[in-house]
């Protein structure tokens, strides 16, 4: 009993995503992150490619 109040307890730990974009495809396609996920774009194609979030309250950090 002890043991799954302190399993309920726990924090959960944000997942970290990666969408790559190469050969001018995102792999993976489609991509369903929770709440206090990161998801992180990684670009190697030799063209630069654009992030767009349509949903309000969510935001890009394109770390420039």
């Amino acid at each position: 009993m002890l043991a799954a109040l302190a399993a309920a307890a726990a924090p959960v730990l944000a997942a970290e995503h990666v969408v790559k974009m190469e050969n001018i495809a995102y792999a993976p396609a489609e991509l369903r992150a929770k709440v206090g996920n990161t998801v992180r774009f990684v670009n190697a194609d030799g063209t630069d490619h654009a992030v767009f979030v349509p949903t309000k309250g969510f935001g890009v950090d394109l770390g420039m």
